[in-house]
């Protein structure tokens, strides 16, 4: 092709507005993904969720993700084993941190989210302290403390040692809350 058809097909005024038409299309199709992504990745309780966080130091995008596996974001969710509420604590596990923070817990309040939110970043603190990882403390929020304590003493374990955990359950749930805290990272940052 000649140079100048080809300066005449980049100097028209049609290929300069068609490329603005596709730039703004792009720009909107580009919105709706964003959307769609935080349907689907809801930041419901944000500042509950920041404020608990920060307090325990735990990464807020962890504690989102922990929701949505956990309930999906749904207060009043309640367990076949009795968790409750957005991060499904258990009344067990609940009691025994309120008295450790000289509080009287209340097992209904469980499905308060401010309260259900600072026990369950505040019991997530305490498993990271014990183990040392937040993908171990994953493993022990789902499979149990001791449990997870009683296959290190006998397996050992090393990041990515999840996959080995004998629960199909607790493989599955720290493989979602990984997969959904990389997906709160990469929509909300």
């Amino acid at each position: 092709m000649p140079l100048i058809t080809i300066r005449k097909i980049y100097d028209s005024k049609s290929v300069l507005s068609i490329l603005l038409v596709a730039i703004v299309i792009g720009l909107l199709l580009n919105s709706i993904f964003i959307g769609i992504e935080r349907l689907i990745y809801p930041d419901d309780y944000y500042d509950t969720v920041i404020k608990y966080s920060e307090r325990y130091n735990v990464p807020h995008h962890l504690v989102f993700a922990v929701i949505k596996v956990e309930s999906d974001f749904d207060s009043r969710a309640k367990s076949s084993a009795g968790a409750m509420g957005l991060m499904q604590v258990l009344p067990s596990t609940y009691e025994w941190l309120a008295k450790i923070n000289g509080e009287i817990p209340f097992t209904s309040a469980l499905y308060d989210p401010d309260t259900n939110i600072k026990y369950g970043t505040y019991y997530l603190q305490y498993l990271y302290s014990k183990f040392g990882t937040w993908e171990k403390a994953l493993v022990a929020y789902n499979w149990g403390e001791g449990r997870l304590a009683d296959f290190i003493e006998e397996n050992g374990y090393e990041e990515g040692d999840y996959t080995l955990i004998p629960s199909k359950e607790t493989r599955n749930y720290v493989k979602k809350v990984l997969h959904h805290f990389e997906k709160y990272k990469e929509i909300y940052d």
